[in-house]
């Protein structure tokens, strides 16, 4: 009885995670002191009758041996797997799924972003053919101008140097130069 308070008293401070369970008594294995019916939880029993009976922990994630799983756990755990299996494969669909619409979403606004800069150049493309047009034609202005001005300056040249080579004449017969043609050294040019 002493026994069986102190190891009551014992267990009574630890968490229950970490107090120890046994299990219910067989026809041949014999009770042990302290065992009773105010057992938290209840213990695993081993299948076969030449296995030993350990003091099994009491814990909430315990996991139980292939050998201790009945077929009905076995295939309820093979469902769980199958279904979160299944699960996952639906979530990575869906964001597969998210992601192929994103991905045409922005292929979309890229071609038609492609598109608005083509056609943006050949705008372009067309405006800098008609300024190239023009600046040959105001080229072609300037060029017949040039020529123009040219002309018109040789002849006024032509004129002021035939003016003033009929003036010296002029001056050389009024003076008496006996050389027409040659300037007299008395004439200012």
């Amino acid at each position: 009885m002493s026994v069986q308070k102190s190891t009551q008293a014992g267990t009574a401070a630890l968490p229950a995670e970490q107090k120890l369970q046994q299990p219910p008594p067989k026809e041949e294995v014999q009770p042990a002191a302290g065992s009773g019916p105010s057992s938290a939880a209840p213990a695993v029993r081993p299948d076969g009758p030449h296995k030993a009976a350990a003091i099994q922990p009491h814990d909430d994630n315990h996991h139980v041996t292939a050998e201790e799983e009945t077929p009905a756990v076995k295939e309820l755990e093979q469902q769980e797997a199958e279904v979160r299996e299944k699960t996952r494969l639906e979530q990575l669909q869906q964001d597969q799924k998210l992601i192929e619409e994103k991905n045409k979403r922005k292929k979309a606004l890229l071609a038609k972003t492609i598109a608005e800069k083509s056609k943006q150049t050949q705008a372009e493309a067309v405006k800098l053919k008609r300024i190239q047009k023009e600046l040959q034609a105001l080229d072609d202005m300037v060029s017949n101008d040039i020529g123009i001005l040219r002309g018109k300056i040789e002849q006024a040249s032509w004129d002021y140097s035939s003016a003033r080579l009929g003036a010296s004449w002029n001056l050389r017969d009024a003076d008496g130069s006996s050389e027409p043609g040659l300037p007299s050294c008395h004439l200012k040019t």
